[in-house]
């Protein structure tokens, strides 16, 4: 053999090498990637198990279990299955490092990672925002529950069964809930609030909330005064604001307008396909005019 063909064989053979070696480091990225999202995947999933069994015990409405229903499902039918498939996909590819195909089928793996990486991500955003429209119903069952023990201290003052000086310690503790709820849970809601229509109904709640206070306070001044006919009358005010913040809140919960799961995924999945590979036609037309 000519000692320029030769050389240029082992030219050809060292290139070659390469590429496989180069092959090799992406694949043991790409599946290290992979075994990140899937940890990724089953915190979610439990998170989801938890957060649906919450939902259940606690009698949140229906509206809400389904759509934690439709999140599960995706979860599992879609992402869990295309993991899988990816999974498998890299595994045959390592398999088969050293055919002419490879990195091609390596491009294309990658591709697929992208778009996993973005439905991921998309899942991700539905869960938070059901989150919220969570907090949002929790809100209002809170505020409803306020003006339960609020009705009932009204019929103490009715019936002048209990001292006014109690009467009084009990509205000063009703008084310090609704501050507990609005400094923590409300703000919470208020800073999570995306949507300006939103913002604006819950600045109205925030203001039944504040009518309902100084409801309180009158109350419990009457009540100092043992004025009980007096404190009754604003106990009831005090009540009919809590129930129309309470009221208030539910239907904020109820107008949040989560899309269908399964159809948004898969469109958002589709335009992000088109585009993706759009990009690395383009990559490969470069290559080849180059």
């Amino acid at each position: 053999v000519p000692v320029s063909e030769a050389i240029r064989y082992r030219k050809r053979a060292q290139a070659a090498e390469q590429q496989v070696e180069q092959l090799t480091t992406q694949l043991a990225e790409l599946e290290q990637e992979h075994h990140a999202v899937k940890g990724q995947v089953d915190q979610m999933k439990q998170a989801m198990d938890e957060q649906l069994e919450q939902l259940k015990q606690n009698n949140y409405s229906e509206a809400l279990q389904e759509k934690q229903s439709d999140l599960q499902k995706q979860l599992k039918d879609a992402l869990q299955k295309e993991l899988e498939k990816q999974m498998q996909k890299m595994q045959e590819l390592i398999q088969q490092k050293n055919t002419p195909l490879s990195q091609e089928a390596l491009k294309d793996l990658e591709q697929e990672n992208k778009l996993f990486a973005m439905d991921l991500q998309r899942l991700q955003a539905l869960m938070k925002q059901l989150e919220h429209q969570i907090g949002l119903e929790q809100m209002a069952k809170k505020i409803d529950a306020l003006a339960k023990e609020q009705e009932a201290l009204k019929q103490q003052a009715d019936t002048k069964k209990q001292s006014s000086e109690e009467l009084s310690k009990q509205q000063a503790t009703l008084e310090k809930k609704l501050e507990a709820l609005m400094q923590n849970s409300f703000d919470s809601l208020k800073k999570e609030a995306q949507e300006q229509s939103e913002k604006v109904a819950l600045n109205k709640a925030a203001e039944k909330a504040a009518d309902a206070k100084d409801a309180m306070q009158k109350a419990k001044q009457a009540l100092d005064k043992k004025d009980q006919q007096g404190a009754a009358e604003q106990e009831n005010e005090a009540k009919k604001n809590l129930e129309e913040m309470a009221s208030m809140m539910q239907e904020m919960s109820d107008a949040m307008d989560m899309e269908q799961v399964d159809m948004d995924i898969k469109s958002v999945r589709q335009l992000l396909t088109n585009l993706i590979r759009l990009s690395f036609d383009q990559e490969r037309l470069m290559n080849a005019v180059a």
